[in-house]
C-alpha cells in the first residue's frame, strides 16, 4: 500500500535511469547498469521526457550516437514513474515487432523496476501490445493506418520517421495520423527521431521548426565553446560562428592523386575557430562531459529539437581519423557521399559536392532606403500548382538600368488572394505574369478577368492585363526577333482560348537559358545588381537552390545541364524568379546581348 501511495521520486530521468535500468547484452557494447559515459549529450533530451511543458521533441542523429538508448530509457521512465498509454511507431510492422521483442523486452526483464510491472497472465504482455502496471504500450508500423488511428495515447514515439510510409490520396501521412491520437491529453509528448534523408523529409522539417539545439563543448586549448562540424561545404545548418571544422595533413596525398589513409587517420583533427588549436579524438570524451546544449533559433517553447552528429560519438568507428578515411573512400566511390552525409554528419542530402557558396547581394537595414535604381517597376509573378498551396508568388522591383530587388514572396490558395497581393504592392494588371503549365483553361479565364480590351475598328480585340506564360525546352526554343532576325530567349504567342473575337497574348520562354541568366545575376557575374532582402526566409532559399548544374556523359564528352537536387524538393519560388527575369527582359528592363543559347558547357573527359 505504501508503494502504491508514494509520490514519484524527485530525480531527473537520467538519474532514475542510472539507478533502475539494466542494459543486457547484446543491446549495448558495454552491457550492465545504464550509464552515459561518453554520451553525456543524451542527458538533456532524456530529462525532457518528464517536462510536461514540452510537447514536441525532434532528434536528428548520426549513427552510433545512442538514439535508440535515449528512446528506450525515456519510455521506461514514463512507464514506471508516470503510467501512461504510449505508442512506438517504426517504418513497418515487422520492424516494430522486432524492436519490441529483441530490444525493448530484454531491458524490461533485466530491470527489476520494470519486471515487477509485467502481468501474471502472459496474454496481457504481447509483442505488439503490452500491459506494464498501469501503462499500455502499443508497437505499430507506419504502413498500417488502422493501428495508427486506433486509440488515444499520451506518449508517442516515431522512430526513423524519414523512412515512414508516404502520404496517399486516401490517407494522411503516418506521422499526422499518429499525432491525432494525442489530442485527448493536455500533457502529451510527441518524439520524432531519425537520421535525415532530404531537406523536405519529416525529421529535418521538424528539426527546423524547433529551437535547433547544438551541443557546445569547451576547446581543450582556450576553453571557449565550439560545436563539431565537418566543412562549410557539407553543412546545411545555419552557421553560428563556433564551428570547429575538420582538417588533416594534405601531404598525405601522394603524387598520383591517391591518399595515404594511415597518414590521414593519424593527422585528422578539428580546428578551434577561436584559437586555431587542434582538437583530437583523445580530447573528445572530456569535452563532451563538460558540454551543454544551446538553442540557436527562437521557436515555440513547447518544441525542442536537437542535432547530434557522429563526430560526438564515443565509438571507435567514429574517431576523427576513421571518419576522415571513410569520407575520402566514399568520395571516390560510385555511390558517392550521400550515405556519409546522412549517417555520419546527420544532415539531409542535396548533393553538397555541387552546392555553391551563397554569393547573392543581401540588402538589410539602411540599405533598403537606397533606391534600386531609376524609375523602378514592380512585377508580380505567380506559379500555379496542382496541390495546396496552389499559388506561389514573388514581387520584384526592376530599375531602368536592369538592377532589381526582392520586395515580397509567399504562397496562397485562392485567386482572390493573388489579386489582393497585387493590390497591396501596387502592381498594375499588365505587370502580372502567371504560369499556365497546369490548368491552363482556368489561368486563361483569370487573366481575361484582370485587365482591359484594346479595340480597333476592323481588328480583333486584344487583352492587356495579366500575362500567361510557359517555359519551354529543347528544339521548341529556336525563336528569332521578327524585326532584327536575331535569336532571342522568348516569344509572343496567342493563347488558345474559346472566346471568339478576343486575342489573349502569352509568353513562351527558354527555361534553361533563363536559369543561366538568373544564376549569373545571383553570382554577380554581370554589372547588374540582383538584390535579396529580409523578405527571403529559409523557405525562399530552399526553393532557389532546388536546381544545380550537373554533368551528363555523352560519348567522350560531358555536357552540363540543369538538374533538380532531389525529386521531392520544391522549386516554385525559383520558377517565379525566372519568370520575373522573363518579364524584365520582355519589357526591356533586363538587357541581353545575343549569344547562342547554351545547351551545355562541354568538358573534355580524360582518355
Amino acid at each position: 500500500m505504501r508503494g502504491w501511495l508514494s509520490p514519484p521520486p524527485r530525480m531527473s530521468v537520467t538519474d532514475w535511469s542510472r539507478e533502475h535500468l539494466h542494459i543486457p547484452p547484446p543491446q549495448s557494447p558495454s552491457p550492465g547498469p545504464f550509464r552515459l559515459d561518453g554520451r553525456e549529450y543524451l542527458a538533456e533530451p532524456l530529462d525532457t521526457f518528464a517536462d510536461r511543458r514540452v510537447h514536441h521533441c525532434s532528434v536528428v542523429s548520426g549513427t552510433q550516437c545512442g538514439k535508440t538508448t535515449l528512446v528506450m530509457a525515456g519510455l521506461a521512465h514514463q512507464t514506471a514513474v508516470h503510467p501512461t498509454p504510449a505508442m512506438v511507431v517504426l517504418p513497418n510492422f515487422d520492424l516494430a515487432q522486432a524492436w519490441s521483442r529483441t530490444r525493448w523486452t530484454p531491458i524490461v526483464k533485466a530491470s527489476p523496476v520494470l519486471a515487477a510491472l509485467m502481468p501474471e497472465r502472459k496474454f496481457d504482455y504481447k509483442t505488439a501490445e503490452q500491459i506494464l502496471g498501469a501503462s499500455i504500450i502499443t508497437f505499430a508500423g507506419s504502413n498500417s493506418p488502422a493501428n495508427l488511428s486506433s486509440r488515444p495515447v499520451r506518449l508517442l514515439v516515431l522512430d526513423e520517421v524519414d523512412k515512414f510510409a508516404e502520404q496517399t490520396e486516401e490517407e494522411a501521412s503516418a506521422p499526422r495520423l499518429a499525432m491525432e491520437r494525442t489530442k485527448a491529453w493536455s500533457g502529451f509528448q510527441v518524439w520524432q527521431t531519425s537520421t535525415p534523408t532530404l531537406v523536405t523529409g519529416a525529421i529535418w522539417t521538424a528539426f527546423m521548426a524547433g529551437d535547433m539545439r547544438r551541443f557546445h563543448v569547451p576547446c581543450p586549448s582556450c576553453a571557449k565553446p565550439v560545436v563539431f562540424g565537418w566543412s562549410k561545404k557539407y553543412t546545411l545548418l545555419p552557421l553560428i560562428g563556433n564551428e570547429a571544422w575538420m582538417e588533416w595533413d594534405q601531404s598525405a596525398k601522394r603524387e598520383d592523386g591517391t591518399w595515404d589513409f594511415d597518414k590521414v587517420h593519424a593527422s585528422a583533427h578539428l580546428v578551434c575557430p577561436h584559437c586555431n588549436g587542434a582538437i583530437r579524438t583523445e580530447h573528445r570524451a572530456k569535452m563532451v562531459k563538460a558540454g551543454k546544449w544551446v538553442a540557436t533559433y527562437e521557436a515555440s517553447r513547447d518544441h525542442r529539437s536537437w542535432h547530434i552528429s557522429s563526430l560526438y560519438s564515443p565509438s571507435l568507428q567514429c574517431s576523427f581519423g576513421a571518419l576522415a578515411v571513410r569520407f575520402l573512400q566514399q568520395m571516390y566511390a560510385v555511390e558517392g557521399l550521400q550515405a556519409f552525409v546522412q549517417n555520419e554528419l546527420a544532415e539531409p542530402w542535396e548533393d553538397q559536392q555541387n552546392r555553391d557558396e551563397r554569393t547573392e547581394v543581401i540588402v538589410t537595414g539602411e540599405g533598403l532606403d537606397t533606391p534600386v535604381g531609376t524609375d523602378p517597376v514592380k512585377y508580380l509573378t505567380v506559379d500555379v500548382q496542382q496541390r495546396e498551396p496552389f499559388f506561389w508568388w514573388v514581387v520584384r522591383s526592376w530599375s531602368k538600368e536592369g538592377n532589381s530587388r526582392l520586395i515580397a514572396c509567399g504562397h496562397c490558395d485562392q485567386w482572390e488572394q493573388i489579386a489582393q497581393v497585387q493590390l497591396d504592392h501596387g502592381v498594375p494588371d499588365f505587370d502580372v505574369m502567371v504560369d499556365y503549365a497546369y490548368d491552363s483553361t482556368t489561368v486563361f479565364r483569370e487573366c481575361l478577368a484582370h485587365g482591359k480590351l484594346l479595340t480597333q475598328p476592323g481588328l480583333v480585340s486584344t487583352h492587356r492585363g495579366w500575362v500567361p506564360a510557359k517555359g519551354r525546352g529543347g528544339k521548341d526554343t529556336a525563336w528569332v526577333d521578327p524585326k532584327t532576325k536575331a535569336p532571342r530567349l522568348w516569344t509572343i504567342v496567342n493563347a488558345p482560348i474559346e472566346r471568339a473575337g478576343i486575342r489573349l497574348q502569352g509568353v513562351h520562354f527558354n527555361s534553361d537559358a533563363f536559369r543561366d541568366v538568373l544564376a549569373r545575376l545571383r553570382k554577380s557575374e554581370t554589372r547588374l545588381r540582383w538584390e535579396v532582402t529580409d523578405a527571403a526566409g529559409r523557405q525562399y532559399w530552399d526553393h532557389l537552390d532546388a536546381y544545380h548544374r550537373k554533368p551528363i556523359v555523352q560519348g567522350r564528352r560531358a555536357i552540363v545541364v540543369w538538374a533538380p537536387r532531389s525529386q521531392h524538393r520544391p522549386d516554385h519560388l525559383l520558377d517565379c524568379e525566372i519568370m520575373s527575369c522573363v518579364f524584365a527582359m520582355l519589357r526591356g528592363r533586363l538587357p541581353w546581348s545575343y549569344a547562342p543559347p547554351r545547351k551545355g558547357e562541354e568538358i573534355e573527359l580524360p582518355r
